[in-house]
């Protein structure tokens, strides 16, 4: 299992260190299908380079595979979950992405899961009204991918309960071999001055 992150900042780094973790911890692969040895990685006891596409329709991956391919990088959107449902209810929401999974394995296809946060839903800013990132001057952020105070206690709260429920669903699946904690972290605001992310940084 492998957990990737392309963070920008050192405080975005400990805001997601529990995500990581959670990630670590609760995703146990299906037989032992990938392994890192050393800094090589098997599939199935043989050298794999993950080269493939993203953005690529289901219909498509036979394509793929005909082309010499043999991953696909697929977006977990973070606004799908919603804490106040229950895991039977998350989980719904997600079945076509296990069948995603279960097509791509059926081509030999391994699966690289974005967890998409920049997808932010709507009840995150319902339930915690003060989660947005904050200028100098205490005005709301705006712009780029990601508005949320990612030191924010609400926010890592549901993120976290967010991955626990991505952890059960993927985790084992023999497609899964990677997951970037997130994707082209573009912030147009120089810094977030939010009173969360102020005490992290003197932390």
């Amino acid at each position: 299992m492998v957990a990737t992150t392309m963070l920008a900042r050192p405080t975005f780094s400990a805001a997601f260190a529990v995500a990581a973790m959670l990630t670590a911890t609760a995703l146990t692969h299906a037989a032992g299908r990938f392994e890192v040895r050393g800094r090589d990685l098997y599939r199935d006891g043989k050298p794999h380079i993950p080269h493939g596409m993203v953005h690529v329709p289901r219909d498509q991956f036979s394509t793929l595979v005909r082309m010499g391919m043999n991953s696909v990088h697929v977006d977990l959107p973070f606004r799908m979950f919603d804490p106040r449902r229950s895991d039977e209810e998350n989980r719904a929401e997600y079945d076509s992405f296990l069948h995603t999974a279960d097509l791509a394995a059926s081509q030999g296809l391994s699966v690289l899961w974005l967890l998409s946060f920049h997808y932010a839903p709507d009840w995150l800013y319902e339930r915690h009204p003060d989660v947005r990132m904050k200028t100098h001057d205490g005005k709301d952020a705006a712009g780029g991918f990601i508005d949320m105070c990612l030191n924010h206690p609400g926010f890592r709260e549901d993120a976290a309960n967010w991955l626990k429920v991505v952890a059960r669903m993927f985790g084992a699946h023999p497609a899964t071999l990677d997951y970037c904690l997130w994707n082209e972290p573009h912030l147009t605001s120089a810094v977030d001055y939010h009173p969360h992310a102020v005490g992290a940084f003197h932390d």
